[in-house]
């Protein structure tokens, strides 16, 4: 059984639809969804709001407190 990364692929996919659309017109005509495959590529190749990876996961204060930690007591020879 082959695993296909579909996720790798769609933007490679949607990238592709306008293409698609064009060359298969004659053939498809109206069979085609062309208005409902060109929104899903376009928001598939829309930019994507990246999340602040520290304010998403932690909690500033909680942070901070990471400098107070004391992981017992120093080997010998530090």
């Amino acid at each position: 059984m082959t695993l296909i990364d579909l996720e790798y692929y769609r933007p490679h996919i949607a990238g592709n639809a306008r293409n698609q659309c064009q060359r298969f017109a004659s053939e498809l005509g109206s069979k085609i969804k062309r208005h409902d495959l060109l929104e899903w590529a376009d928001g598939v190749l829309a930019p994507q709001e990246a999340a602040d990876p520290v304010s998403d996961q932690f909690d500033p204060a909680m942070i901070a407190s990471w400098s107070s930690l004391t992981f017992g007591p120093p080997r010998s020879g530090q």
